[in-house]
């Protein structure tokens, strides 16, 4: 089994998005928190996307229900 002790910034930016989605294993974030110290663009990276994902789940999005695309789907149907 081979240690990995650093990641690439292309690595780390992929673990920075799965860490968003809860979907990171412990070792990828204790790397990718090793990695943040070190690279400024990763830290800046990181940061923007936890931004974009606290945002998200504090707006009020609403989406149309199923019945109401269906509808709306048929509609436009009719017109053409």
């Amino acid at each position: 089994m081979k240690i990995q002790i650093a990641f690439s910034c292309k690595e780390a930016a992929h673990a920075c998005d799965k860490h968003q989605y809860k979907e990171c294993s412990k070792s990828d974030r204790m790397l990718l928190q090793f990695h943040l110290v070190i690279c400024k663009l990763c830290r800046e990276y990181s940061t923007q996307n936890k931004r974009l994902t606290d945002f998200m789940h504090s707006s009020a999005i609403a989406t149309l229900s199923r019945e109401k695309k269906e509808a709306m789907k048929q509609q436009l149907r009719s017109y053409l």
